[in-house]
């Protein structure tokens, strides 16, 4: 519920135009809450006086406007952007929980639909070899149905990769502890689950997630086929605390083992100027 302290509270309305659902208005001088609201927090983040909260928020700070602290020269960003690699060799190094926890972050404060802040995250790294078995089980196990063409109502590319995840379990069973037989997970030492009630919000999370891994030198996969293996198996949602209904994304998160040196083409632009 959003509180004014009408104390602190100078009736200068900045808040009001601001409020998508309308829900501030001046009374007696002082600015007041109609009904209960999407808590967006732009009453908060405009107010003059610092006289806006939330009760039912977590402590937590609120910095104030530093244009020192927030101007990124566009140019920066964009060659940030471009030199981003999706990684396949990682080192053999434990990624440190505080970078993790930044790039948790940076999920946490993205954008979601009405407010709805329905994500949420599995960090796995101590116990990633049971995940790992539990994944390469629940793909093996589709494998046959996929080849038949039986998941492709749901997974129109399972048919595809059929073969290559027959392949790659039977090489996985030789020695799981060696990651040159992981094509996988690819020697990564940390997977981080995305997961919520909407495609479009995992997703525009996930984004900033990784933004904020490369911001720390370490890198990045969008795996399909982790995906799949937590869709795909019950004993996976269980390791992992599901209900079976959350739209999930995965992403192997480690130091990368190359260093690349220039950025590479793309197709052309495709955009209509209207």
């Amino acid at each position: 519920m959003v509180i004014i302290d009408s104390a602190k509270c100078i009736g200068c309305g900045q808040c009001a135009p601001d409020c998508f659902n309308h829900n501030l208005k001046p009374v007696g001088g002082k600015m007041t809450v109609k009904r209960a609201c999407m808590e967006c927090g732009h009453c908060i983040a405009i107010c003059p006086t610092e006289a806006i909260s939330l009760d039912d928020y977590p402590a937590q700070p609120l910095y104030p406007y530093d244009p020192a602290a927030m101007q990124i020269a566009p140019e920066n960003l964009l060659r940030f952007i471009q030199f981003r690699r999706s990684c396949r060799r990682f080192v053999d190094r434990k990624v440190e929980r505080s970078k993790l926890a930044l790039m948790l972050e940076a999920g946490r404060f993205t954008a979601t639909g009405a407010n709805l802040q329905d994500v949420s995250f599995s960090v796995i790294q101590d116990s990633l070899p049971q995940f790992k078995a539990l994944c390469w089980e629940s793909l093996h196990h589709v494998t046959a149905a996929a080849a038949r063409g039986e998941l492709a109502a749901t997974d129109p590319t399972a048919s595809n990769y059929a073969r290559l995840w027959q392949r790659s379990y039977e090489k996985y069973q030789l020695d799981p502890a060696n990651p040159e037989n992981d094509a996988m997970f690819f020697n990564a030492p940390a997977v981080i689950v995305v997961k919520g009630r909407f495609a479009q919000h995992a997703e525009l999370v996930a984004s900033n997630v990784e933004l904020m891994a490369y911001t720390q030198g370490l890198a990045c996969l969008f795996t399909g086929f982790v995906r799949r293996s937590v869709l795909y198996g019950s004993k996976v949602q269980d390791f992992l605390g599901m209900d079976g209904k959350e739209f999930v994304l995965c992403m192997l998160v480690g130091y990368p083992a190359q260093t690349y040196r220039r950025t590479v083409p793309r197709k052309a632009l495709q955009a209509d100027w209207l």
